[in-house]
């Protein structure tokens, strides 16, 4: 385990150092500043930079911080540090997405933390985000189907169901992105289920409770973004089935 984290910390370094390259010689470019620690005082364009290589810098420095993520990811995740935290992964992920939210990239790879961590409704907004970007990643949808059937697994053994507890100040919560997941858990398996309209009364009462109980934040703009996401994701679902009906009675 030592040699391993030795060889993702001498990875890291490595990467780094070549972002700083990236930096220097097309920059500034300020998500790439932001990893290499350079200021724009610092860097010396020794000639004008195309347009063309600029934005091939961009894409060797997207796919660079995505490296850098997983590396941190893998180290976190092998619990090889003495307080091992996902915050270095997500800062990369984080950059990678800044600097081409048309990948779905930066997106999915975030969804694969938010799974290890058990946080069902983080790997689905992630996943969403992967889906509905210029460039989807091609495993999100697998992936989603995955994490929605351990969802509903997780509600089955009880591990996802809310429990009241009128001590907890997040209870309230809890309940909604409980109920919330379980939702869509069962909506993305794209048929009718009993107890559908319950199931939909119950998250919008949770969500009217929470709305009065707090100011709108991040948490409520994931629910809607997920909302979004899943109706078109389920429009273009159904439109390539259809597609491939009507090819296949030909």
């Amino acid at each position: 385990m030592k040699q391993y984290l030795e060889y993702l910390k001498e990875s890291i370094r490595f990467y780094r150092e070549l972002i700083r390259g990236l930096n220097s010689n097309f920059g500034p470019i300020p998500e790439l500043q932001e990893v290499a620690q350079q200021s724009s005082d610092v860097i010396r364009s020794r000639q004008q930079v195309s347009l063309d290589l600029r934005q091939q810098a961009l894409l060797s420095g997207h796919q660079t911080l995505i490296y850098l993520g997983d590396l941190s990811r893998y180290r976190t995740a092998e619990k090889l540090d003495r307080n091992p935290v996902w915050g270095p992964a997500i800062g990369f992920y984080g950059l990678a997405a800044s600097l081409r939210p048309s990948s779905g990239l930066a997106f999915h790879q975030q969804s694969v933390i938010a799974f290890e961590e058990g946080d069902h409704l983080r790997a689905a907004y992630y996943l969403y985000r992967s889906i509905v970007v210029e460039e989807p990643h091609p495993n999100a949808i697998a992936n989603l189907e995955l994490e929605f059937k351990r969802a509903r697994k997780a509600w089955d053994s009880g591990e996802l169901r809310p429990r009241p507890n009128p001590q907890d100040p997040n209870g309230a919560r809890k309940a909604l992105l409980a109920w919330f997941v379980r939702l869509h858990s069962l909506l993305f398996q794209g048929h009718t289920f009993s107890g559908r309209d319950q199931l939909e009364a119950e998250v919008t009462s949770h969500l009217a409770t929470e709305l009065k109980g707090r100011a709108s934040d991040g948490v409520l703009l994931k629910l809607c973004f997920i909302n979004f996401a899943a109706q078109t994701t389920a429009a273009t679902r159904f439109q390539s089935k259809s597609i491939t009906c009507r090819c296949l009675h030909i």
